[in-house]
């Protein structure tokens, strides 16, 4: 059994545009920000009603993220960009254009970019 101080904590992991670096978040607050990290166990997580306000509006505003267990790994050559754009689609997609809601793997890049093993 695993003890509640060794287990693994998941984070949230989004862009913060002026920052230009990725807030990691556990629980309902920010506890640092990062040029890089990388997450298993990913799900991708985004709030319908928050895409709606930001398209309506033009303004953006966190309306998706990456849920995941921090770890410290090397990106493998398999991965494929995952990307959202609340002004293009309601969920993070390929390049492809096909949505992507979870995936073993993601490594989140200094660039804004994040690669996927799904």
């Amino acid at each position: 059994m695993v003890s509640p101080s060794t287990a693994a904590v998941e984070v949230a992991v989004y862009w913060h545009t002026r920052r230009r670096a990725w807030s990691i978040r556990a629980g309902n607050r920010v506890v640092r920000h990062v040029a890089e990290t990388a997450l298993r166990d990913v799900r991708f997580v985004v709030h319908h009603a928050a895409v709606a306000r930001v398209q309506r509006l033009q303004v953006r505003e966190v309306c998706a993220f990456a849920v995941g267990t921090p770890i410290v790994a090397p990106r493998w050559p398999s991965t494929i960009r995952v990307r959202f754009d609340p002004f293009e689609a309601a969920s993070f997609l390929t390049e492809d254009g096909l949505p992507v809601v979870r995936a073993s793997l993601v490594h989140f890049e200094a660039d804004g970019s994040c690669y996927a093993v799904l």
